[in-house]
């Protein structure tokens, strides 16, 4: 799985919804398929879209609240694994120094202590690691970059349901919101792949 978020871990300090609500979105996906499809596709786009070049590369951009929603984020994640007979792995993107170490530091607590509803036995039986794996943007990891496309129209999706975005949906938004649609983790009518608080 790999993770990235939008907003601010510090929610007591913005009425601002661009800043006010943390967003952790995480994109569940095959390492064969990320080296097949993803990133292969991710480098055509770049090249198309940006101009990329191998030697400049383009990387897209864009209790604690940040610990609940890895929490959270990583319940799901075990969720699917268990009904999936799979196990699996973390990445998330780099904040740099000490932020990678609170990160890192929630991660392995919740895989020695779990949480409410899944056991340490769980996370440690369905993740392969229990550390955190964390790259910077600049090491071009395509699945980071994914995650990094979707977080802010997941979490936009989010607030406009809620009444809490304060302003209409950016056409790509939008668009990002369509294609999410049918993936989503789901039991019949139940979404799974999604939690606001």
């Amino acid at each position: 799985m790999y993770v990235d978020e939008v907003g601010n871990p510090d929610l007591d300090n913005s009425d601002n919804p661009n800043h006010r609500f943390l967003s952790l979105t995480g994109i569940i996906i095959s390492l064969d398929y990320v080296k097949d499809v993803l990133h292969p596709e991710m480098e055509a786009m770049k090249v198309k879209h940006f101009g990329a070049h191998p030697d400049d590369p383009v990387i897209a951009w864009r209790y604690d609240p940040y610990h609940y929603c890895l929490a959270v984020l990583l319940e799901r994640f075990n969720f699917w694994l268990n009904r999936e007979n799979s196990v699996g792995d973390v990445m998330a993107e780099s904040r740099g120094g000490k932020e990678d170490i609170r990160l890192k530091d929630s991660f392995h607590r919740l895989w020695k202590q779990g949480t409410d509803f899944v056991g340490p036995e769980q996370f440690q039986k369905s993740l392969t690691s229990k550390q955190l794996k964390v790259k910077p943007k600049s090491a071009n990891v395509s699945g980071l970059q994914l995650a990094d496309i979707i977080a802010h129209p997941s979490r936009a999706e989010i607030l406009d349901a809620e009444g809490l975005l304060g302003r209409p949906l950016a056409t790509f938004s939008k668009k990002v919101i369509d294609l999410l649609q049918d993936k989503y983790d789901r039991q019949g009518e139940r979404v799974f792949g999604k939690k606001f608080i």
